[in-house]
Parts: structure tokens; C-alpha cells; sequence
């Protein structure tokens, strides 16, 4: 696949982000048995381009380093990530890494560490979750259940007390769109909504 497939500017460090992360994102799909080198573009393109548009678009081009995060994925997101990235992409990865999203409290704790963009790629990894959930045919429903319920407080803790990156609207046309594959009690929902205010 070429970079361009990404719809993101032509940058150094986010083409050699992309290229260090579709070569191990096609490593990794191929041990996975997708059939068709287009089903892994597919997938690349619905999984770390997605979220690293989402960062692009609201975050602007002073969040180049948490594109370049999205952008080159499991290259970063590893225990052995990729020397050729930039430090930077790296750093960033291991905070969130670093991070245990089924842990509340913690979660809290760590976000006071974490720098904005860190904060930006979890809240747009928490939306691209909820609208490829929102787009799904086929579900495991008790797996889409807890990964909306995750999605959900990642968004809302990372976000704070301010909407800093006008993300809102978004990440709640994505819950309404989750909402529609899989069941979630209303009560339930309430509750982690209110993570956010």
C-alpha cells in the first residue's frame, strides 16, 4: 500500500512512520490468516490511519508525533518497536502503553502524567473504536459490550474537564452509532457518561 491511500500530508516523519508500521502490521495480519493483501489495507485503514486522521483533523499539524504514533502502530505500540522511529513516536508509545485501561483509578492517575497529545491519541483511539463498532455486521456482543464500555471511559478520562479538542460531537455520534450493533443498559451508560462531566 502507499502512503498516500492515508489521506495525510506528505511528511518525513509520518511516511516513515507509515512504512515502518504497514510492514509490521502486514507481518502481524499475515500470522492472523487475513486472505487478501486487501483486507489487510482495509483493516490498516480503519485501525491506525483512522485514528491517526482523527488526530490529524483535530488536532492539527503540532500533533505530528502522535500521528506518527497512530500511524506506524504495532512498529511503536511493542515491546521491540522499530529503531527507525523517532524517539519521540516511541516515547510516546511506551506512555500509553504504559497505561491499564481496565483499572479506573489508575487510568486517572496517569492521565495527570500524560502530555496533550498522549491525551489526543487516547481520545482518538477511544472514537475510531466506537465508529468501527458503529459499523459493524457481526459482533461478539459480550466483547462489543466491553469494548464500548472501555472506549467509553478511556474517552471520558482522557477528555478531563474540557473539551480541549473540540472532539465532543464526534465521540457522541459514535456512541449513538455503537449504540445501534449492541446493547447497553441505559443506567450503565449514564454512569460512565458521567466520567466525562
Amino acid at each position: 500500500m502507499q502512503y498516500q491511500k492515508t489521506g495525510l500530508p506528505n511528511n518525513k516523519m509520518l511516511v516513515n512512520a507509515f512504512q515502518s508500521g504497514w510492514d509490521r502490521f502486514q507481518k502481524q495480519s499475515c500470522r492472523q490468516d487475513f486472505q487478501e493483501i486487501a483486507n489487510i489495507e482495509e483493516a490498516y485503514l480503519k485501525g491506525p490511519a483512522a485514528i491517526a486522521k482523527v488526530i490529524f483533523e483535530y488536532g492539527g499539524d503540532c500533533r505530528v508525533i502522535s500521528v506518527a504514533a497512530s500511524l506506524a502502530g504495532p512498529a511503536a505500540f511493542s515491546e521491540c518497536p522499530d529503531a527507525l522511529l523517532d524517539h519521540r513516536v516511541i516515547q510516546l508509545a511506551q506512555h500509553v502503553l504504559d497505561i491499564d485501561a481496565d483499572d479506573t483509578d489508575e487510568l486517572t492517575e496517569k492521565m495527570v502524567e500524560l502530555s496533550p497529545e498522549e491525551k489526543l491519541f487516547l481520545q482518538a483511539s477511544a472514537v475510531v473504536s466506537l465508529e468501527t463498532l458503529g459499523q459493524e455486521l457481526q459482533i461478539d456482543l459480550p466483547e462489543a459490550q466491553e469494548s464500548f464500555m472501555n472506549s467509553l471511559k478511556l474517552y471520558g478520562v482522557a477528555r478531563g474537564d474540557r473539551d480541549v479538542f473540540n472532539l465532543d460531537t464526534r465521540f457522541e455520534l459514535a456512541v449513538r452509532k455503537a449504540r445501534t450493533v449492541i446493547t447497553i443498559p441505559v443506567t450503565v451508560l449514564q454512569q460512565t457518561m458521567t466520567l466525562k462531566s
